[in-house]
């Protein structure tokens, strides 16, 4: 498959989660008000909010106070809690280990150790932000530059370019292109930088594909997604491929005690 950028240099990154990497932010939502939502909208290019109603309306997404989901194509299997106002966040596994972001610290139990990957404070939100998409970036923070229309394998796409706001979240010189099916307005793939580890990543790209949607409570979010390499303008070798099962949405805000870190747990630094 071959598709136009102008910024097409790839980011090899060993990180967790099928290989998928990027730096999500940790933006509070916008305010479920009206007013507040059509403000909101109002403000975005109008191939995002042709994509925010085709997956089943920013109005929908603020209703609710809690999302649940399984990554089920992990080797140990984890069950994920947000609390979509706050976003803080639960991950438990069988007994491997438990993480958790209570507002301010993100604490591994029984300790570092215990969680696999290369950085828990970079891994606590990254299933959350790519399965959120395209309702995340309606968070306050986010600015929108609408690119150029293209068209490959007689499919044509509309291009939105996401960047963020000085000071928003732990990475806030990421970028984000986001592709949108004309035909249905569905997100398709997104490219992604990340500057979690080195600045100097910003312009560097990786490609991710939406392969599969299922609808929950009349949402349109994802069930499967596959990344890849971004090389000479194109897809290049995949990465890995990422599952989510059993989700649910509900409108009340989880319990904020869950997301408490025990006594015995350790606190990730960060960068």
């Amino acid at each position: 498959m071959y598709i136009a950028i102008n910024k097409t240099t790839t980011l090899a990154l060993g990180i967790w989660v099928s290989l998928l990497v990027a730096s999500c932010e940790t933006k509070k939502r916008p305010s479920s008000s009206d007013e507040s939502i059509t403000a909101r909208i109002q403000q975005m290019p109008p191939a995002l909010q042709e994509g925010l109603k085709a997956h089943g309306g920013l109005e929908e997404w603020v209703k609710y106070g809690t999302l649940t989901y399984t990554v089920a194509s992990k080797n140990i299997p984890e069950d994920h809690l947000i609390d979509l106002n706050s976003r803080k966040v639960l991950i438990t596994t069988d007994s491997t280990f438990t993480m958790g972001f209570d507002g301010q610290d993100v604490w591994v139990s029984p300790n570092l150790a215990a969680y696999p990957g290369s950085s828990a404070t970079f891994y606590h939100n990254l299933v959350f932000y790519f399965f959120s998409l395209p309702f995340v970036v309606a968070d306050p923070g986010v600015n929108y530059t609408a690119l150029q229309d293209i068209t490959f394998d007689g499919v044509a796409y509309s291009r939105i370019s996401i960047s963020f706001s000085d000071n928003v979240g732990e990475s806030p010189d990421d970028q984000y292109i986001l592709w949108f099916r004309k035909s249905d307005h569905l997100l398709s793939m997104i490219n992604y930088s990340v500057t979690y580890f080195d600045a100097v990543n910003a312009g560097k790209f990786n490609a991710m594909v939406y392969d599969e949607w299922q609808t929950v409570n009349g949402l349109k979010v994802p069930k499967k997604w596959t990344s890849y390499k971004w090389e000479n303008d194109s897809l290049g070798d995949k990465r890995g491929a990422t599952l989510i099962t059993d989700v649910s949405f509900q409108e009340g805000a989880p319990d904020a005690a869950l997301f408490q870190k025990p006594e015995t747990a350790e606190i990730d630094k960060g960068n």
